[in-house]
């Protein structure tokens, strides 16, 4: 989550009460100006809200993102996208809980590190 030169450091959040929800704790707009790697758990459904509300808070719309689902399983499967397309992005994938999000340049890193194109 860490990479020399991308990132010094990662915030792992809970995506499961929406940015837009009264009982929301998470301070999005620090998280968006952060410059640190992103992680959301419990987050699909709330997704799309949540990258509204870090590109409203100065967070660039080119950040990428990844969703993994079912991590660490033989059945693990992944979608990259610009943030501001990852919700959908996760939604034609079918991604459903468990899933989480990582946001950040770490998320190019990895996926060359694995030989996957970039979106």
């Amino acid at each position: 989550m860490t990479h020399r030169g991308l990132s010094q450091g990662v915030a792992v959040v809970s995506g499961h009460v929406g940015p837009d929800d009264p009982r929301s704790e998470v301070d999005w707009a620090a998280l968006a100006t952060s410059r640190l790697t992103i992680v959301i758990l419990m987050g699909v459904a709330t997704l799309g809200s949540i990258a509204e509300a870090l590109v409203a808070a100065a967070l660039s719309p080119d950040a990428p993102a990844a969703c993994i689902a079912d991590g660490a399983t033989p059945q693990q499967r992944s979608v990259r996208a610009p943030l501001p397309q990852i919700a959908s992005a996760a939604d034609e994938g079918g991604f459903a809980p468990p899933a989480i999000t990582v946001i950040g340049d770490v998320v190019d890193a990895i996926g060359a590190a694995l030989g996957q194109p970039q979106p």
